[in-house]
């Protein structure tokens, strides 16, 4: 018998077949990570949008602090935050304020404060 060297067709083949099935995993791996940090951003950005409104209904006079609602478009996403007054107990506000946004489905944040005069 001789002496054979090397790899056959088949060999070479299952071989790719392999890698093919293994690319495809990690490709599939990677899809799912960037949507996920896509998500995790818009996250993020959502509750910076809510701070920011929950700072301005600190600026706004104690007496006229009411529901209302503002729209902001970040990075092709628009944000839209609304509010009201709970209840007002003594020189106390219980503000909810609730972050509005749209990706595949919509999304919100639902955060609660207190304001005193």
């Amino acid at each position: 018998m001789k002496n054979k060297k090397g790899f056959s067709l088949f060999e070479v083949m299952i071989a790719l077949l392999i890698m093919a099935i293994g690319l495809l995993g990690v490709t599939a791996m990677m899809t799912g990570a960037v949507k996920t940090n896509a998500q995790a951003s818009h996250l993020t950005e959502a509750y910076q949008v809510a701070q920011d409104e929950m700072e301005g209904l600190k600026l706004v006079p104690w007496n006229s602090l009411g529901s209302g609602s503002h729209s902001r478009e970040l990075r092709g996403i628009t944000f839209t935050s609304s509010w009201a007054v709970l209840e007002t107990v003594g020189l106390i506000k219980d503000v909810n304020l609730v972050v509005r946004w749209t990706e595949d489905t919509e999304h919100s944040i639902d955060l609660r404060t207190k304001i005193s005069r």
